[in-house]
Formats: C-alpha cells, structure tokens, sequence
C-alpha cells in the first residue's frame, strides 16, 4: 500500500461525508 493511495482514500471519505451532510441539509431546507 502507498502512502499516497492512503492518503487519497482518507480524502474519499471526507468528500463523500462532506457530500452526505450537503445533501441532508438541502433535504432539510
């Protein structure tokens, strides 16, 4: 495993979290 290819994974996530949470709240509005 590379470091790098860690790093972009971890960055993924964020996004795909940062995604979610955008979703809910226009949900919400």
């Amino acid at each position: 495993m590379y470091p790098n290819h860690i790093q972009i994974t971890k960055l993924n996530q964020l996004f795909c979290c940062c995604r979610y949470v955008w979703k809910q709240s226009l949900a919400i509005l």
